[in-house]
């Protein structure tokens, strides 16, 4: 029933989204407060990813620059003249 949804890439469904939210915003006007929750709970889901995909690539990145470095001082150890 909604093969032809799921043909549409993530950004363009995002951004079909969008525009339906302004639209629904000007339209309804004040009475839009009514269903701002639903932009509430979509924008806590973002804050919650975000946590989940920060921290792993922090993670990542700490321990290879800490592989590289001590590849680094490895190379130099055995490599550098005594002196």
């Amino acid at each position: 029933m909604f093969k032809w949804w799921t043909k549409i890439s993530l950004p363009n469904r995002i951004l079909i989204f969008i525009v339906i939210g302004i639209v629904l915003g000007l339209i309804l006007g004040p009475h839009a407060e009514k269903i701002k929750f639903i932009g509430d709970i979509f924008v806590n889901f973002i804050k919650m990813m975000v946590l989940f995909l920060v921290i792993p690539a922090l993670i990542t990145g700490g321990k290879a620059a800490f592989h590289s470095v001590r590849g680094h001082l490895q190379r130099c150890r055995l490599d550098c003249p005594q002196g």
